[in-house]
């Protein structure tokens, strides 16, 4: 979680140039692929490199911001290549605050969803605990040596599957989800639907949700005491769905 509610990642724009050309003056900043440049007018050249990625569809950049303070950037680098690269950085000043994994997830959000990739990966430091950490919170798995080669000592390469990354998403909520309708989940599954949507913390504060992708596939003959099928056919919310009542978690399609 973010220190605060009111953290977003946003494309990055010319009002943001500021805060770049700081951000240049941190050499590890300027080594990231696509910025290498001196400090001196290095925020406006990187706001204006960046549109002409995106433009050419070689890299999509954005800021990390809270408050309307810059925190850090993410990109998504040859995003429509077989395993484009992820990156994140944040401001040193601004770390240990949970900025980085908020960007990360929402950067894995725009690769998956938004460019339909099946796979990414990203270049972090070796021996980095706490990079490792998120990484693997989200389903980053750390690449055999003998499959960077060109990595070297001090960094290492992670990979992450469109599978891996839902599953790693998905499981603290499943995990979580009333037994009753984790039951009917994996009669679901094994029905052969999917989880497209997990949530937490609405409508109360220990309510979960689970969406899946298709129609109802296995509906039971009865269901348990304490478990409601409705159907609100709403094309702003969901077709269905199976709802506990203490505590209240959603089953929906």
């Amino acid at each position: 979680m973010t220190a605060t509610t009111t953290a977003g990642v946003y494309l990055l724009a010319p009002s943001h140039a500021a805060a770049l050309e700081r951000f240049a003056a941190d050499p590890t900043f300027a080594a990231l692929p696509g910025i290498d440049l001196s400090p001196d007018g290095a925020g406006t050249e990187i706001v204006e490199r960046a549109a002409q990625h995106r433009t050419a569809g070689t890299a999509h950049w954005s800021v990390v911001v809270d408050r309307g303070d810059v925190q850090g950037v993410t990109a998504v680098l040859h995003p429509y290549d077989s395993s484009p690269r992820i990156i994140v950085w944040i401001d040193p000043a601004a770390r240990r605050r949970g900025y980085g994994s908020f960007a990360l997830r929402l950067t894995l959000e725009l690769a998956f969803r938004n460019f339909q990739r099946e796979r990414v990966h990203a270049i972090a430091p070796a021996a980095d605990a706490a990079v490792e950490r998120i990484l693997r919170s989200v389903g980053f798995v750390a690449a055999p040596a003998s499959a960077t080669p060109n990595a070297g000592p001090v960094t290492a390469r992670w990979e992450l599957s469109r599978a891996e990354w839902g599953e790693a998403r998905d499981r603290p909520a499943i995990e979580k989800l009333h037994p009753d309708l984790r039951v009917l989940l994996d009669a679901e599954l094994a029905a052969g639907n999917a989880v497209t949507e997990t949530g937490a913390g609405w409508p109360d504060a220990d309510s979960i949700f689970v969406r899946l992708r298709d129609p109802f596939r296995a509906r039971p003959a009865s269901l348990p005491p304490g478990i409601v099928y409705t159907e609100p056919n709403d094309p702003h919310w969901w077709k269905a769905d199976y709802t506990s009542s203490a505590p209240r978690h959603t089953l929906a399609c």
